[in-house]
């Protein structure tokens, strides 16, 4: 077994164990709330930089806006990912979103449909049995040489990528679904370690037990001491 599954499997197992019981999570690191005059600035600043035609601008705008410590700046980040559309975008906000716990309660909600959403999308994207990515029709195998076929693929990565700065935000403010639970355990076959980590952060956190048997699947695929399955 090579040094890299070795360091995948443990993270994953590491993840896991908070299933076994409940778990400690530090307090929120008390931050300076920003004046009234310079919320107005960075907002209204904001506004312009987030119509930027450069995703690398937005990005720009956000790290702006979020560093200003403020609840209508927290409204305002959350109020722009559900307008962007751009994956890279996207997951800067939401891991921008991660430095506003004063104001979790703006941001939960918001983010919470957000990966729920998500993982309804990607259940019915398995249910039709479509991989994700381009599949070459002569060797049935994965496309990454065409065009098409890394385009494809380099989408999927910057989705899982979203994705994963979303459920990190969501753990770091301590997200616990109140009413139903919602199922996350499509994202489990991701290609993504840091996705499959963060899901297993959640379920481990907040003590989702349903989640066992996809869990067990889920290690099965992991190598033996003398194989690889």
């Amino acid at each position: 077994m090579n040094r890299k599954c070795i360091l995948r499997v443990t993270a994953l197992l590491f993840a896991a164990l908070p299933l076994l019981g409940p778990t400690d999570v530090a307090s929120a690191d008390v931050v300076k709330l920003a004046g009234p005059k310079e919320v107005r600035a960075a907002l209204k600043e904001f506004s312009r930089a987030s119509k930027a035609k450069s995703a690398a601008e937005r990005m720009d705008a956000v790290r702006a806006l979020a560093s200003v410590h403020h609840e209508k700046a927290t409204v305002r980040l959350v109020k722009f990912t559900r307008s962007e559309d751009d994956p890279e975008v996207l997951a800067v906000a939401f891991e921008a979103l991660a430095g506003h716990k004063p104001f979790a309660k703006r941001i939960v909600p918001a983010l919470a449909d957000r990966i729920a959403d998500e993982a309804r999308r990607e259940h019915k994207r398995m249910s039709r049995g479509d991989a994700g990515i381009r599949i070459d029709p002569r060797s049935g195998d994965p496309d990454v040489k065409s065009p098409d076929g890394l385009k494809r693929l380099r989408a999927t990565e910057l989705r899982s990528r979203m994705l994963t700065s979303l459920l990190r935000t969501l753990n770091a403010l301590e997200w616990t679904p109140r009413r139903k639970t919602p199922d996350l355990t499509p994202f489990l076959q991701d290609a993504s370690d840091d996705l499959v980590v963060a899901v297993l952060t959640w379920m481990g956190r907040t003590n989702v037990t349903t989640a066992i048997p996809a869990l067990l699947e889920l290690f099965r695929m992991y190598p033996t001491e003398v194989s690889w399955e």
